[in-house]
């Protein structure tokens, strides 16, 4: 999230968390061609493939297509990873009170596909089989 790195509190963290910032407003291609950089060095590089928080109302299906994308075009392999209960979190007077959140990490593949519409929906249909692992 690029906002965070505007922060006086977060921006100092998210840059010594080795991040970097991507604009969700619109297609971010430095964002995607930095990913891919990483990702060709051997590095690991987490995405929120919906663009943000995901919350019990919207649906799985609506993820971007940028991480399919970015897995497409590096040949990396994709471990889906869901995290539930994060909802609690949102409330800083929940911090303190010994909150849970669970993460659950399905089975890592490589996305190959013809076009970016069925590298998503390999995407989608993996993240659906690991919500279901739980």
């Amino acid at each position: 999230m690029a906002e965070l790195f505007h922060h006086p509190f977060w921006g100092p963290v998210v840059r010594h968390l080795n991040s970097f910032p991507i604009d969700r407003t619109r297609h971010d291609h430095g964002a995607a061609r930095e990913a891919a950089r990483r990702l060709r060095h051997g590095r690991c590089v987490g995405i929120f493939p919906e663009g943000g928080i995901r919350t019990e109302d919207k649906p799985l299906h609506a993820i971007k297509d940028g991480a399919a994308l970015i897995a497409q075009l590096t040949g990396a392999a994709v471990l889906p990873t869901v995290v539930r209960d994060t909802h609690q979190f949102h409330d800083w007077r929940r911090w303190f009170r010994g909150g849970r959140m669970s993460v659950t990490f399905g089975y890592p593949f490589c996305i190959i596909a013809r076009d970016r519409a069925a590298a998503r929906d390999v995407l989608v249909a993996q993240l659906l089989k690991t919500v279901e692992l739980e």
